[in-house]
């Protein structure tokens, strides 16, 4: 998503709204980074939002840099 770094985003559309996730933020192992959520699209410039932490399990499992290509769905009204 351009200048933005976001790698493999999953992008939905919410009413008139649309909510992007993705990942690629490159850290340590201790803090890999997690889902990096943003705002807008079509027209609207994107801002970023917030960051959904990794979960405990990963960072211990597994000890990444960065998560990849996070999967987001709708379900219901949430």
């Amino acid at each position: 998503m351009g200048d933005l770094g976001a790698h493999g985003p999953t992008v939905l559309k919410v009413g008139g709204s649309y909510h992007a996730y993705s990942t690629g933020t490159g850290r340590a192992t201790d803090n890999p980074g997690g889902v990096t959520v943003f705002d807008g699209g079509l027209g609207a410039p994107w801002q970023t939002v917030g960051e959904t932490p990794v979960p405990g399990w990963v960072k211990t499992g597994y000890a990444p840099k960065n998560i990849w290509a996070p999967e987001v769905a709708q379900n219901g009204g949430t």
